[in-house]
């Protein structure tokens, strides 16, 4: 049985980009020796270049005006009755049945689904956030629409559709009406896994800052990067100064961020950084004094993980981190004193930042043992296909 993953980001988007990696990784290490293949089509060249560094078959596909015609038929039950009376397949699709594909892992929620007919897929859903908090720009920008129309059909029709969290399924399921046995929570793992030594190996990116908090995200407002500039605007009045370094690439919010560090006053303090290669990231998680992570959206998030792999004190969104135990200071987004707080408790204290430390390797072998058990049911739904498979194929 071959399984192709589907790609559609590049590195620029950040966390999106590094689950979608550890997605396949997991998925080819799963199979090996299970008499499956694994390749990856995806629809950004560039990516081409991750055939070496996955060691798998990657294919290009530039999508054309057919595949949207296509998938915009599919919406509609007039659509796809035209579809099935003259065959009418996407290029999409034609490329993948050329490349004898038996089963497609959508490795995040994608329109693309809506230009299969006749493919088996898995489905991916990372968040229902656009219901949880719509006021957002990047939102009220029809997403909220798409996604309602968008995850219910997906769900329907896939043979699994994976979380990041049972908090995530019950919403779905809840919400869309869809079978709870066709959802399987995978938490998300770090995408930072080398070894101590290759950590040694890395050079040292240099900062202006001898000591700074560190805030990895993408500059969109959801993501809550004025709630720390209020912060430390708060903690500069009290005589304490903090800075905070973010990388990330602009989607939008970065000028009204820089004209709000003007008005804060607070520009000696604050360094964005723009989309960073991995080595260059890490590097700067190896001298930050702790993680934050204010965003709205959620449940998971991928600093919390890398924090706590780096073995850094950690801040985070209490709303998102209620079943932490003790691994990270939970704080109020809504709320810069909170936040406030929370950055001079990591910064004066040893101790609380070692016990944060402590309890944040104790969450992360408790999610290790979650996605192992997780594994397990994937690769069951994986055979079962391949047995049903048989009976066409």
């Amino acid at each position: 049985m071959k399984v192709t993953a589907v790609l559609e980001n590049v590195a620029s988007a950040g966390g999106g980009f590094n689950q979608s990696l550890t997605a396949v990784k997991q998925l080819k290490r799963l199979t090996e020796d299970q008499n499956i293949t694994i390749n990856l089509i995806t629809t950004k060249k560039e990516n081409l270049l991750l055939k070496e560094h996955l060691n798998i078959d990657v294919l290009y596909h530039r999508l054309t005006i057919f595949d949207y015609i296509n998938s915009y038929l599919s919406i509609s039950e007039l659509g796809r009755r035209f579809q099935k009376k003259l065959n009418f397949s996407s290029c999409f699709e034609k490329k993948l049945i050329l490349n004898n594909s038996d089963l497609i892992y959508f490795l995040n929620p994608s329109f693309l689904v809506f230009a299969l007919r006749k493919l088996n897929y898995v489905y991916t859903i990372w968040d229902a956030s656009h219901r949880d908090n719509p006021e957002f720009p990047e939102v009220r920008n029809n997403i909220g629409l798409t996604r309602d129309y968008l995850y219910p059909k997906a769900i329907a029709q896939s043979i699994l559709t994976i979380t990041d969290s049972d908090d995530l399924s019950v919403k779905l399921e809840r919400r869309y009406g869809c079978d709870r046995n066709k959802l399987l929570t995978m938490p998300f793992a770090s995408p930072i896994d080398i070894s101590k030594e290759e950590l040694r190996k890395i050079e040292k990116f240099d900062t202006i800052f001898d000591r700074y908090f560190y805030f990895p995200a993408q500059y969109w407002a959801h993501k809550n990067h004025i709630r720390v500039l209020e912060a430390i605007s708060i903690l500069k009045k009290k005589g304490h100064i903090e800075n905070i370094i973010f990388t990330g690439s602009d989607k939008g919010n970065l000028p009204f961020l820089k004209k709000r560090v003007e008005e804060l006053d607070i520009k000696n303090q604050v360094l964005f950084l723009d989309f960073l290669q991995f080595n260059q990231i890490i590097s700067i998680y190896q001298q930050c004094q702790g993680v934050i992570m204010t965003s709205y959206f959620g449940y998971t998030n991928l600093p919390p993980l890398e924090a706590w792999y780096m073995k850094k004190p950690l801040i985070y969104n209490k709303y998102l981190g209620s079943s932490f135990k003790n691994s990270a200071i939970l704080i109020d987004p809504d709320d810069a004193d909170s936040v406030a707080n929370a950055i001079i408790k990591i910064s004066r204290d040893k101790e609380l930042r070692d016990s944060l430390i402590l309890a944040g390797e104790e969450e992360l072998n408790t999610i290790i043992f979650r996605i192992k058990n997780a594994e397990d049911k994937f690769l069951s739904y994986l055979k079962t296909f391949q047995k049903r498979l048989s009976t066409w194929k």
